[in-house]
């Protein structure tokens, strides 16, 4: 076999030393140092904008909060103004159309009461109230 001739095996394991050693002292002494840098670098950086990205998140959170207020607020606001305008709508039929004999079950503001009971226990389960 022309791998294994006494002429040959000599330069071929020098050959193999050499290589070896060129590929093991660039290994050691250039790649694995530029890679920790690297990640040296790194680590410093995002622990640098850690706390940038902090604040942001807290400024968002607190946007959240007041948005989800506001919407609360003008829900409610919404409601018991229509809720007004029903209240009146049913007085003026009952004052002006005489309409007297509606059962109470199937007045106006009854059912406006059972929607808001309904409304309650829907947000209840949600996790809005």
């Amino acid at each position: 076999m022309p791998q294994l001739d006494k002429v040959t095996f000599i330069t071929q394991l020098f050959w193999l030393i050499i290589f070896f050693s060129l590929l093991f002292w660039y290994v050691n002494y250039i790649l694995v140092p530029t890679i920790s840098k690297n990640l040296k670098y790194r680590k410093l950086l995002l622990g640098k904008y850690q706390s940038t990205v902090n604040s942001i998140e807290d400024k968002q959170n607190n946007i959240l909060k007041d948005f989800d207020t506001h919407i609360i607020y003008f829900i409610t606001k919404m409601y018991s103004s229509f809720k007004h305008e029903v209240l009146e709508q049913e007085k003026f039929l009952n004052d002006k159309l005489f309409i007297k004999n509606i059962s109470k079950e199937s007045s106006i503001s009854n059912i406006f009461n059972n929607y808001k009971y309904n409304h309650n226990i829907y947000s209840l389960r949600k996790g809005c109230i």
